[in-house]
């Protein structure tokens, strides 16, 4: 009786070695490691589909909040990385900051009584 060879999972565990369980007939990874590579595309290509913020100007607080809580909850599920989201929360300081500028003049053009 011949001796076949079976393909074994690719999935790297550390530096120098594989998964080594079987692979699934016609695939890479051993089932496991098949189910989370297609999880992954998945939660991939879910990612790649949603916007990063609804069309909403930062024109007043509210928006500046909800843009702040949009990219805190996405910070905190790992679906953008730090740097990203401090590039995004400078963005939203400065708009901030513009807007209590623009706050501070219209009170010093029309004044405290109207």
């Amino acid at each position: 009786m011949p001796i076949t060879t079976v393909p074994l999972c690719q999935r790297p565990m550390d530096d120098t070695r594989h998964c080594g369980s079987p692979a699934m007939r016609g695939k890479r990874y051993c089932y496991y490691h098949q189910r989370q590579y297609e999880q992954s595309i998945r939660i991939t290509g879910q990612r790649a589909r949603q916007p990063w913020f609804e069309s909403v100007a930062l024109d007043d607080r509210n928006a500046i909040q909800d843009a702040l809580r949009q990219v805190m909850q996405r910070l905190a599920s790992g679906e953008i990385e730090f740097a990203k989201a401090g590039l995004m929360l400078n963005q939203l300081r400065a708009a901030t900051e513009a807007l209590n500028t623009a706050e501070e003049v219209f009170y010093f053009e029309r004044g405290p009584s109207q």
